[in-house]
């Protein structure tokens, strides 16, 4: 059976239902909202529904019952009726009549239930009303008709047809209020001491809803409910930081080890408390950032918003989150630690853009600077190349493409913008924009910012105006290969099946597919 991912946590299934969504605590109204455009049922659930209901509900669901099935019907009725009773006759007249007169109890003093008789005329119900005008109705009726059932002997509740008074409906409540509070009061008795044999000291007042604790071991604050604490739950690894709830690689270690020599704030790995039922790997609450090292392996072939979810409800909060591909770490190292000094603010050299140099640049030194400065490497075409020289050395570069070269349309696009390995050069992006400005006097030009490392802010800066966010895209991952292959090096070819879609091929060749956060789009026009 074809199977569905989940968009919140990947889980594959048939049907995604309101059972597995209250585990998330959303409805399926929500769900849609978040997520357009993700199926809630796989293709062959949804067929195999809709030809039961077609089956069971055929003239309903607009496709008539063919000769066939009609003439098999009768066959059916005909040889049932043969060994049961023949359905009774038509209804005769005095039948009718009775029927028709307990239907009009069902009316009294102008009143018509709103479900019922929705069909009448007015000329109708007020020919009821005016016949059962006068007819005694309420609670005098309902108690004498339950009074005849207890003399005929029938077991009936207590109090059925009795109302209490405000005085002993008041004593009921206080004695299930004392009740409850002295149960609850012997179960908190029971959870201070499960705090104490895990070294966790309870903050707040133990009747409260919500715990706030400390561990007595690290000194890590944070929340739990006091379900957390129920027998059936309760185990004796609270502590997310003494025990992390999930595995930590030497690299992400690493990653932690680097950070901890930029900044001596806090420091929460495996937070549990910002994205419940997830984890951040590594959050700084001073700096409201937080990281997520992601290996290749462990995180291809996950839902397609797996990691947008993260930086969307991260961005929801106030918090800038920066997601690290393995391979990133791990070949492109230098480049990685000087994205985070400068997010961290501690760029070992400071350059202001006025004491520099803007010259047009060959491809050459573009590639070869960008190459050694940039992420993603140096873009390989490009059309206009800027560099900003201080003296000899090249400190900052920005490359355009023009799209109709590239076939993506009308206007130019910044393909590149970086600067030196560990340098801050103050108004490097303005002065290399405005040079391109006053030479090519463009129409249009957009940008596009990677939401893992940044949401673009520095565009706003030289005048741009936002568009939106795009959709996650992918990439191809093999197992035991830190390097990630773009989707365009292995479409398909007129040598594969045109019935098979180029995912499924991959796929199957033994190819994992990794999903991305997105990019936002930038526009300007003069």
């Amino acid at each position: 059976m074809s199977k569905i991912a989940c968009a919140v946590c990947g889980k594959l299934m048939s049907n995604i239902n309101n059972k597995h969504l209250a585990s998330h605590q959303l409805t399926a109204a929500e769900y849609r909202a978040r997520y357009p455009g993700m199926p809630m049922r796989s293709e062959e659930h949804a067929q195999r529904l809709y030809a039961r209901s077609v089956i069971a509900n055929a003239t309903r669901k607009g496709v008539p019952r063919s000769d066939e099935d009609k003439r098999k019907m009768r066959e059916g009725q005909a040889q049932y009726y043969a060994t049961h009773q023949a359905p009774s006759r038509p209804m005769a007249d005095d039948q009718k009549r009775l029927l028709s007169e307990l239907a009009l109890q069902r009316y009294a003093d102008g009143f018509v239930h709103p479900n019922t008789g929705k069909h009448l005329s007015d000329q109708v119900r007020e020919k009821i009303s005016l016949a059962l005008h006068g007819r005694k109705v309420g609670p005098e009726i309902a108690l004498k008709a339950i009074e005849t059932k207890r003399q005929l002997g029938y077991d009936l509740a207590p109090f059925r047809g009795r109302c209490h008074t405000p005085e002993t409906k008041a004593r009921i409540a206080a004695k299930v209020h004392e009740t409850y509070m002295a149960q609850r009061d012997d179960t908190r008795a029971h959870m201070l001491e499960r705090m104490r044999e895990v070294q966790i000291t309870l903050l707040n007042d133990p009747s409260a809803d919500v715990f706030h604790l400390r561990c007595d071991v690290c000194g890590y604050q944070f929340t739990r409910t006091p379900q957390q604490f129920q027998p059936s739950k309760f185990h004796l690894r609270i502590c997310d930081q003494c025990y992390p709830q999930s595995a930590v690689s030497d690299q992400e270690d690493e990653v932690a080890t680097f950070i901890r020599s930029l900044t001596p704030a806090q420091m929460i790995r495996s937070d549990m408390e910002i994205l419940t039922p997830l984890h951040l790997d590594i959050y700084l609450p001073e700096w409201q950032l937080a990281i997520e090292y992601c290996g290749l392996y462990w995180h291809s072939d996950k839902a397609r918003y797996y990691h947008r979810y993260k930086f969307d409800e991260c961005r929801r909060k106030g918090i800038r989150l920066i997601t690290i591909f393995e391979d990133e770490w791990v070949n492109l190292r230098s480049i990685v630690e000087s994205m985070l000094r400068n997010a961290f603010h501690g760029a070992t050299r400071k350059i202001n853009a006025r004491s520099c140099v803007v010259q047009e640049l060959t491809w050459r030194e573009a590639s070869n600077f960008l190459t050694e400065n940039h992420i993603q490497g140096d873009g390989r075409r490009s059309t206009v190349r800027y560099g900003l020289w201080l003296g000899d050395e090249l400190v900052s570069v920005m490359t355009f493409i023009d799209q109709e070269l590239s076939h993506k349309g009308n206007g130019w696009e910044i393909k590149r913008f970086a600067s030196k390995l560990n340098c801050s050069v103050r108004g490097a992006a303005s002065k290399l924009f405005s040079a391109f400005i006053r030479d090519s006097h463009p129409e249009k030009v957009i940008s596009y910012a990677d939401l893992r490392w940044g949401e673009g802010r520095v565009y706003a800066a030289l005048g741009f105006r936002f568009i939106g966010d795009t959709q996650p895209g992918y990439c191809y991952v093999r197992s035991n290969d830190l390097k990630r292959y773009s989707r365009f090096s292995l479409r398909k070819n007129s040598s594969d099946p045109s019935d098979v879609s180029e995912k499924e091929l991959r796929q199957r060749a033994g190819w994992r597919i990794l999903w991305d956060v997105g990019c936002a789009k930038w526009e300007y026009s003069p």
